[in-house]
């Protein structure tokens, strides 16, 4: 699988993984269990190509079919390769650079966080260490740092330290963290933007109903009387936000039971079965289908073994950072060619090198479709295998 497949499968993952939350769970008050979900869709959109994979299946048939070398040398290639080759360069300049920035960002926050923390002045409440912050903004927290606004009554300062030690005790920091980091990563994808917002939402609501679990109406009151357009503290969860001030009263009063949450949690099981077809090949997602090696009729690519070579020629290119480190070699890559005549199952059985091994793989799986095998007059599913040799301008013995 190229990197770019994988790439495009995680980002899809990640949607579809978003879609079914807000399906199932965004309405309920099972909020451990809300945040449980959303850590785990980054893990599993990242690995569910290689877990959930289907079968390849099928028997096969025959001795396998290998078609000539193809010879690649450190020469000039043509100028549609090139402009491809350019094109992709500077998409990947421009993904890094952006990605880059909001590290920067983000690495600026936490320093500024950090340095606020250094400077304000400190208070011990209870046996808890807090740092003051003006009185025009908001309680936060920040791992084990509590920001507390002057000027709070005696009541309303222990409601609002009650909350911030919760996101404190179950290290809701980290989790925020962690969605930073993935937004910097996929800036272009908005579900990246809107996991973040969630888990902090989902954070707001745990805090809620531990902290309020004592004198309910009380709390529902402090929220309430919280007054608008309190600046938030960076990076930090945060006790007070206007977006959100709506829906965490009405989650406090929401109930539900673990009845409920259980048939949603069992309502995923069709989604890993949706993944685990997403990932198995087209040719063997039906387990009797044969693959075979040797038919009365072998597949052709358009134009015939000449179309082939011009397909190669301009589509293969020599990896620069093999060209700097003076690697080459044989890349031996099989895959079959489905009924269809669709290029299915390529993978490389011997390699040379990483960047070769990756670049004869991505060609073979860019591959137009075929002419079909033949076997008893019906299309049928063929194995191959198409050796590509990488030479550095020396002639090479096929």
């Amino acid at each position: 699988m190229s990197t770019e497949v994988l790439f495009i499968k995680v980002q899809l993952a990640m949607l579809v993984l978003y879609g079914f939350y807000k399906l199932l769970f965004s309405a309920s008050v099972h909020h451990q269990v809300k945040r449980f979900y959303l850590l785990a869709i980054i893990p599993v959109a990242l690995l569910h190509p290689y877990f959930f994979r289907g079968s390849a299946g099928g028997e096969t048939l025959g001795r396998v079919q290998v078609l000539d070398t193809f010879i690649v040398q450190t020469v000039d290639q043509s100028m549609n390769t090139l402009d491809r080759n350019i094109t992709w360069g500077i998409a990947e300049w421009v993904y890094l650079l952006i990605t880059a920035a909001l590290f920067l960002v983000l690495m600026i926050r936490v320093v500024r966080l950090l340095w606020m923390a250094w400077r304000l002045p400190k208070e011990v409440v209870g046996n808890k260490r807090i740092i003051r912050i003006p009185e025009d903004h908001s309680p936060a927290s920040f791992f084990s740092l509590v920001f507390m606004p002057e000027g709070l009554s005696i009541d309303t300062g222990k409601v609002i330290l009650d909350h911030e030690m919760v996101h404190v005790r179950q290290l809701h920091s980290v989790d925020v963290l962690l969605y930073e980091f993935v937004r910097c990563l996929c800036w272009f994808n908005p579900v990246a933007w809107l996991l973040e917002r969630e888990i902090r939402l989902v954070h707001e609501y745990i805090a809620d109903e531990q902290a309020g679990k004592d004198a309910p109406h009380f709390y529902r009151d402090t929220l309430l009387a919280y007054r608008l357009g309190i600046e938030p503290a960076l990076l930090t969860n945060n006790f007070y936000q206007s977006s959100t001030l709506k829906k965490r009263i009405m989650m406090l009063q929401e109930s539900s039971s673990w009845k409920t949450t259980v048939i949603r949690l069992a309502l995923l099981l069709p989604l890993l079965g949706m993944f685990s077809l997403i990932n198995t090949p087209a040719a063997a997602q039906t387990s009797t289908d044969k693959v075979y090696q040797q038919v009365e009729q072998m597949p052709e690519f358009p134009g015939g073994m000449d179309g082939l070579i011009k397909y190669l020629s301009e589509q293969v290119v020599y990896p620069e950072s093999a060209k700097k480190d003076g690697v080459f070699g044989r890349v031996m890559v099989q895959f079959v060619l489905d009924a269809e005549g669709h290029v299915t199952q390529a993978q490389v059985v011997k390699g040379a090198a990483k960047p070769l091994d990756e670049e004869a793989l991505r060609v073979v799986n860019a591959m137009p479709d075929w002419r079909p095998g033949m076997q008893d007059g019906k299309a049928v599913s063929v194995q191959m295998v198409l050796p590509i040799q990488f030479s550095l301008d020396e002639p090479v013995k096929k």
